[in-house]
């Protein structure tokens, strides 16, 4: 028996109905997250998303299993984020001023999401996963950047250095100085900027 062209086009159209049911749900947690809903109900999610909560649970077993492809969703987005169009061989003053206005940016932008990330992170290993390996990249990519920079410094030095901008960078840090200490955007930028310039300036004598 052949599958004619009639029934083919008939189970293509379902597959990418079905894919944009999958997608639409995926994205309506996303955006919850995104808004402040901590822990959103399957009726909450299904209504943003435009579905049915039957057709919720035809496309994820449970909740769990959504919450974990959000989040694998949104860590790709954050990867694709901190890539920087900039080289090593940059002025260590240009990458500074680089690498501080993207992270501050992002995490603003994305303040809800990665909030949010970390408290599931707390009961959920797949979450804790994730969250711990953007840091791992995050600090990489921090050792890439002043690779010619920390060349110049002893092991010792370069540890410490290494340590203390990973820090100060921290969504953590971030978020603290701008609920705990108040500082609007600018500040963050010129405070983080002047504490990582101090920073290798020092360690370079």
């Amino acid at each position: 028996m052949t599958i004619t062209e009639t029934e083919q086009s008939s189970t293509d159209g379902r597959h990418r109905r079905a894919q944009a049911s999958r997608e639409a749900i995926v994205e309506s947690l996303v955006s919850l997250y995104a808004d402040g809903y901590v822990d959103p109900s399957a009726a909450e999610i299904a209504e943003r998303a435009g579905v049915s909560e039957r057709s919720l649970f035809r496309h994820f077993d449970d909740i769990d299993d959504l919450c974990h492809t959000a989040f694998v969703i949104q860590w790709k987005r954050l990867a694709e984020r901190t890539r920087l169009p900039m080289s090593v061989t940059s002025s260590t003053d240009e990458k500074i001023v680089a690498i501080v206005e993207q992270r501050v940016g992002l995490y603003l932008d994305m303040m809800n999401v990665m909030r949010i990330t970390r408290m599931h992170a707390v009961r959920n290993d797949t979450v804790l996963r994730h969250v711990q390996s953007s840091r791992k990249e995050s600090r990489k990519q921090i050792e890439r950047l002043f690779a010619p920079e920390c060349e110049q410094m002893t092991s010792e030095k370069v540890k410490t250095v290494l340590l203390t901008i990973n820090a100060l960078m921290s969504f953590e840090h971030v978020e603290q100085l701008r609920v705990d200490q108040g500082m609007p955007t600018s500040r963050i930028v010129s405070t983080l900027v002047s504490a990582l310039s101090c920073l290798f300036v020092d360690a370079s004598r």
